[in-house]
Order: C-alpha cells, then sequence, then structure tokens
C-alpha cells in the first residue's frame, strides 16, 4: 500500500470520527446553551420571555414593555459563550394612552358692595392670577422607565455594564424635560455582604450614573447622589428574583432648583 493512500485513509477516518463526536455532543450543546439562556434572562427579571434553541442558534419570542428590554434580552443572550446567532423575535407591549386632564375651572369672581349716599355702587375685584408653577411628569416617567428596565453593572463593581447605556440615555431625555428639576440618584443593594460593603457599592454605583449624567449635558448642580445599601428593600433577599429587584438605581425628583 502506497504511502499516499494511506494518508488518504487517515484523513478519511479522522473525517468521520469528528462527525461522529460532533453528532453525538450536539444535543448536549443545545441544551446546555438553552439553560443557560433562560439563567441568563431570569437573572434580569426576564424570565417570561420563551427560549427556543436549535444547535446554536436562539430563537427569543414573547412580549416585552419596551423597546429598551427587546434590545436587553438580545444582548444577555447574544453574550453567552457557544451562542452563534439570536434571532429577536419580541413584541413590544402596546402604551395606552392618558386620558386628557381635566380643564380647571375659572376662578369666582369676588363682588363687594359699597353704599353711598348718591346711589349704590358694585364693584367688582378680580382675585390676582398667580403665575403656575411648570407642571413636570419627571417623576412618573422616570419611575415608569425603571421600573420596566434596570441599570445594570459589573458584577462586585461600579462599573457601568455597556447594554444599559440606551437606558441611561432615556433617562437623560428625561432629566433634560425638566430643567429646574433637582434630581437624586439613589444606590440600592440586595442583602449579600456586610452593611457597610453594601453601603459603599451602592454610593459607589449611584456616584458612576450622576458622572455619567453630568459627562453628557445635565448641570453638576442639579444632581446628587446618595447610597443607601441594603437599607430600603422592594422585595425579600430569599429568592433571586428578589434580589435582583432590591438591587437598583432609582431617579427622585427633589423640588425646584431656588
Amino acid at each position: 500500500m502506497s504511502k499516499n493512500l494511506i494518508i488518504l485513509l487517515g484523513i478519511i477516518l479522522l473525517a468521520i470520527l469528528g462527525y461522529f463526536c460532533i453528532y453525538k455532543h450536539s444535543p448536549t450543546i443545545q441544551s446546555d446553551i438553552d439553560t443557560r439562556a433562560n439563567i441568563a434572562l431570569t437573572d434580569q427579571g426576564l424570565s417570561h420571555i420563551a427560549v427556543d434553541t436549535d444547535g446554536r442558534d436562539i430563537v427569543l419570542t414573547g412580549t416585552v414593555a419596551s423597546e429598551t428590554i427587546k434590545f436587553q434580552a438580545e444582548e444577555y443572550v447574544k453574550n453567552i459563550h457557544g451562542v452563534r446567532t439570536v434571532v429577536n423575535q419580541l413584541n413590544i407591549a402596546a402604551t395606552p394612552e392618558p386620558e386628557p386632564e381635566p380643564e380647571p375651572e375659572p376662578e369666582p369672581e369676588i363682588i363687594t358692595k359699597q353704599e353711598s349716599v348718591v346711589e349704590e355702587v358694585k364693584e367688582v375685584i378680580l382675585t390676582p392670577k398667580l403665575e403656575d408653577l411648570p407642571e413636570y411628569t419627571c417623576q412618573q416617567d422616570f419611575d415608569t422607565l425603571l421600573s420596566a428596565n434596570k441599570i445594570n453593572f459589573a458584577t462586585n463593581s461600579a462599573d457601568i455594564d455597556t447594554s444599559s447605556i440606551h437606558l441611561l440615555n432615556s433617562l437623560i431625555d428625561i432629566a433634560n424635560q425638566c430643567p429646574e428639576a433637582r434630581i437624586e440618584i439613589g444606590g440600592h443593594t440586595d442583602s449579600r455582604g456586610s452593611d457597610e460593603y453594601n453601603q459603599r457599592l451602592s454610593q459607589s454605583r449611584a456616584l458612576s450614573v450622576m458622572n455619567y449624567l453630568i459627562k453628557h449635558g445635565i448641570e453638576s448642580t442639579r444632581l446628587s447622589a446618595v447610597g443607601y445599601g441594603e437599607s430600603n428593600p422592594i422585595a425579600d433577599n430569599d429568592s433571586a428574583e428578589g434580589l435582583t429587584k432590591n438591587r437598583r438605581i432609582e431617579f427622585n425628583v427633589e423640588g425646584l432648583l431656588e
């Protein structure tokens, strides 16, 4: 048997062996990717999103509250090791239009009467009209956006995850709609770790968000950053979902600039 024929047969055998190895382990790879994709979405409070895994390809289906969440869900799954493609078929939930506010009733006129020996004089006194303070919906807009989305950081760090840049820019747009409002940026953690560590971490994360806003045009005199640590939970700390909800950044409108 010639040397070239031996080499050719060796290559063919290696190809056959490689094919059977890939075929044998393909279901295991698919199952592993599917499991890690579901865990990644659950950790972000997105367990309602359906994950359909075919080999290393994933299809996301379901309904989410905003375009931002749709984008973030795709990014979470894309970052999983081994995923090749992600087809994002998520739908955006329709937002009901707010009911128009009733027009204020006109202020009543105050009439006083004065008597004189000649005739009765009726004098109409109008209540002076005060200049209306600006009506802002910034707090409501902040709460609505952050109830459906959250600012993410690297684990045990104040470094803002790139997946949250779009959300931060949306928060800046809201802040620009109320240029006279003072805004507190509050950082919160879950109960894992010591009180002192959680307070420092929450303060650092609140400062990171504040510095991002200042860097992108929001006046520093309008902003403050406060770390609350684990002192103000909004859910229990006994479940993964509760821990995720307690790790958060809040925007609170404190009033108008003096």
